[in-house]
């Protein structure tokens, strides 16, 4: 006699809430939804048990964006942004590629920028 086990564990994505209304923290549409992976017990491709149930997380439709932060910081302010790089100011003479201010050396051709 012998037994065949057509089964086993799979994740599942389970999508919580479809629409939650406030805006994306990287685009900043509405397209958030609230998700989680739940890992089920299958047999014959059929979902027979959920084992576990994976944390909430918020997702973006439109972006693809995935929070981080803990269910109890939805809804909260941003935190601050790191300020971002001064923006280029110079333009290398043969490529035309935007540059930082005291480059030497275009690292993009390698033209020299300076006297």
């Amino acid at each position: 006699m012998f037994f065949f086990f057509v089964g086993g564990v799979s994740p599942r994505l389970v999508v919580t809430r479809a629409h939650l209304p406030q805006p994306c923290a990287a685009c900043g549409r509405e397209a958030l939804r609230e998700e989680r992976v739940d890992h089920v017990l299958s047999l014959f491709f059929l979902d027979i048990f959920t084992l576990s149930r994976g944390t909430p997380y918020l997702r973006c439709g439109a972006c693809d964006w995935a929070s981080t932060e803990p269910p109890q910081l939805w809804g909260q302010a941003p935190p601050p942004q790191l300020p971002r790089a001064s923006a280029p100011t110079a333009c290398c003479p043969v490529c035309a590629r935007a540059l930082q201010p005291g480059f030497a050396f275009c690292p993009f051709c390698g033209t020299s920028l300076g006297g």
